[in-house]
């Protein structure tokens, strides 16, 4: 994870801030989220320049110029999936449709949460994606709506933070069977601690064999990505 703070005056947009060695006004900073994936889960790291409120506009939160006309993202609100198309510029609401019917994103006014998370899916992944905004200091939590082990609950969460989330360090309980699910496919899984397969070469009768086995060393949420929260019963309350 690659971090860049800019610290400034941010009164009209990231793209205005000047330098400065002394700290007037707010501090803005870029993120950079390392990704060569056609879709990536993305955080909100930051809160609208200007802004009072610990949340992030759709319109600001990604740079778009390195960024292709007919990019998306996608914001899942707990029941509806809300799309905006990059056109000229700019974040364009558009419909999405679903079995439940077929939905209109509001404008690009639309305001979310710092440590949430969105799909950005782009059609040229050999550029870079930063993440920008006026930075917040205060802390932010995310409340994980219960599912049963037959019907489970999709829950989009994500890391806000310039470090990597250690669950099992900030002591994030669950549910036997819950699970986290990372853009890369990687997964956890609650049973006392969060866990994940991993593989290990061992010798066994003179042979060396590779066997998997759960550990709980390295169970994290990268710097500005996002994950689902699988829960089967789990109702934790993360706190960023």
């Amino acid at each position: 994870m690659k971090l860049r703070s800019l610290i400034g005056f941010c009164a009209l947009a990231v793209a205005s801030v000047a330098v400065a060695e002394d700290i007037v006004g707010n501090t803005c900073g870029l993120m950079n989220v390392p990704s060569t994936a056609k879709t990536t889960m993305i955080a909100v790291p930051w809160v609208t320049v200007g802004g009072t409120a610990d949340t992030m506009k759709v319109a600001n939160l990604v740079k778009t110029d390195t960024l292709t006309a007919g990019d998306e993202l996608y914001y899942y609100d707990g029941t509806t999936y809300f799309c905006w198309k990059l056109q000229d510029g700019d974040w364009t609401p558009t419909t999405t449709a679903s079995q439940a019917g077929t939905y209109q994103a509001p404008n690009a006014d639309y305001a979310i949460a710092r440590g949430k998370g969105l799909f950005l899916v782009r059609k040229d992944t050999s550029k870079e994606i930063w993440l920008y905004g006026q930075h917040s200091t205060e802390g932010v939590s995310v409340g994980i709506t219960d599912g049963t082990a037959t019907a489970p609950a999709y829950n989009m969460i994500a890391n806000p933070n310039t470090a990597d989330y250690d669950l099992n360090g900030k002591k994030v309980t669950g549910t036997a069977g819950d699970q986290i699910i990372l853009g890369d496919g990687t997964i956890y899984s609650y049973g006392s601690d969060w866990t994940k397969t991993v593989s290990e070469t061992k010798t066994v009768g003179g042979k060396t064999v590779t066997v998997k086995k759960q550990s709980s060393e390295g169970v994290v949420i990268p710097a500005g990505q996002g994950a689902w929260y699988v829960s089967k019963g789990g109702s934790p309350t993360i706190v960023w």
